[in-house]
């Protein structure tokens, strides 16, 4: 459900260059506060933002990543913040 909210060309790119135990730990966050950022992120911020940010090292990843993806109350909103950044 989560990848098909994605163009094809960003799939592509993402799967071609985020580590598998990257994507593994983000899978692991809450679905639901991943199809909602993922539903909620302009096309073009997947490459800019989405996909730096699944290349940090895995501990920032584990540490960090995860952990707000899981506890986040309200995932459009980290969307709109990812959509803002030039």
């Amino acid at each position: 459900a989560v990848m098909s909210l994605l163009e094809c060309n960003n799939l592509i790119e993402i799967l071609s260059r985020v580590p598998p135990g990257h994507l593994r730990a983000v899978c692991r966050a809450s679905p639901e506060s991943m199809v909602q950022l993922l539903s909620h992120i302009e096309p073009d911020k997947v490459r800019e933002m989405l996909i730096p940010m699944l290349l940090e090292p895995q501990s920032v990843i584990d540490g960090s990543l995860v952990p707000v993806l899981a506890k986040v109350q309200e995932p459009i909103r980290l969307a709109k913040i990812i959509n803002l950044v030039d």
